[in-house]
């Protein structure tokens, strides 16, 4: 065997190595701001912040059976499609009396509020029972998710919240439930968490 076959066969197993370890290299500067985010959302919940909302310990929600509540058709609904955005939810009869009705103001004000991150912002409306949907809602609030609930025993437990009627909800972009507000919340607090979080999760 002449030497020069010896040599490149030697120095096989090390450039074979380098490359992987180049290869990780990339991967790790590209997979980087992923795995922090994830970390950040999941795990890292500082325990004094100046945030209105009451911080709740990460949980999954779990697989809920939604239907869009607007319209004649009832097309089937996954909160798992709204991914990547900041998700405001409501909770309320399909007659959505006039404190329900204040809720969606609000929703629709603190997404505006956000200015030119508003498209990081989705709100979902459940309809927990069986009553219509009042006909106006969906105009007059477009832009909202209406959607009714099948499976709405295996919600509240979720949510932490016996009153889940008289509170609003924060689900954050990987899908977790992470705040929710307290009954009669203030609209204006409300935007100003959600632009702190945007600031993060969204920056310029």
């Amino acid at each position: 065997m002449s030497s020069s076959n010896s040599n490149e066969i030697a120095s096989d197993p090390a450039s074979r190595k380098k490359s992987r370890l180049t290869l990780l290299a990339v991967f790790a500067v590209f997979a980087a701001p992923l795995v922090l985010a994830i970390i950040a959302f999941n795990f890292w919940r500082p325990t004094k912040t100046s945030n209105y909302g009451e911080l709740l310990p990460p949980v999954n929600l779990p697989d809920l059976e939604l239907r869009t509540a607007d319209g004649q058709a009832r097309q089937p609904f996954a909160l798992e499609s709204l991914r990547g955005k900041w998700v405001m939810l409501h909770l309320d009869s399909g007659a959505c009396a006039a404190a329900c009705r204040t809720k969606l103001y609000y929703l629709r004000q603190v997404r505006t509020a956000q200015g030119k991150h508003f498209d990081q912002v989705e709100r979902v409306f459940i309809v927990l029972d069986d009553q219509p949907l009042a006909a106006d809602l969906a105009h007059e609030y477009a832009g909202t998710h209406f959607v009714r609930l099948s499976n709405a025993p295996t919600l509240p437990a979720v949510l932490r919240a016996g009153d889940v009627t008289a509170r609003i909800f924060l689900v954050d972009p990987i899908g977790q439930l992470m705040m929710r507000y307290p009954p009669n919340a203030d609209a204006g607090r409300i935007a100003k968490d959600l632009r702190r979080l945007l600031k993060v999760s969204a920056p310029d």
